[in-house]
């Protein structure tokens, strides 16, 4: 007889109140963004601009889709309040809490919510939310 193990999950965690939250299904793809910034210089007589390099920003991770149903016996109530908390400031510092984004085998990364969309995409016939989805980006704190 086989036997399949669930693979890994995304995990985040909170890191200011330990609170976690494990992914249902793990995202199906993943990104990162990096920009690099230059100060440009006005050419001469049809020559090129000269690039000066001045920082890159922290690397994002945009756009990150995750999933909660009633069907697998989420709470959608605790999943909206524990995303919801990662973008608001806290009593203790002042801003939102940073995030710990664990996804074995694919990233790990200490971040912050920039930006979060939380949409409920599935309805009981009483109106009750049933699927809710949320798309998130994260961008390094360091």
């Amino acid at each position: 007889m086989s036997t399949f193990a669930r693979p890994a999950r995304c995990t985040l965690i909170n890191l200011e109140t330990a609170e976690s939250f494990a992914c249902a299904f793990n995202p199906t793809a993943i990104g990162e963004r990096r920009e690099v910034n230059y100060q440009r210089l006005g050419a001469l007589q049809g020559e090129r601009e000269e690039l000066h390099y001045l920082f890159t920003r922290n690397r994002t991770v945009p756009g990150v889709e995750l999933y909660a149903d009633a069907f697998s016996g989420a709470d959608l109530d605790a999943f909206r309040s524990f995303l919801t908390r990662l973008t608001e400031p806290s009593p203790a510092t002042g801003a939102p809490p940073r995030v710990l984004v664990l996804w074995p085998g694919a990233l790990r990364i200490e971040a912050v919510v920039t930006e979060l969309d939380i949409k409920v995409t599935q309805f009981a016939a009483s109106g009750a939310p049933l699927v809710m989805t949320a798309s998130v980006t994260f961008e390094e704190a360091r």
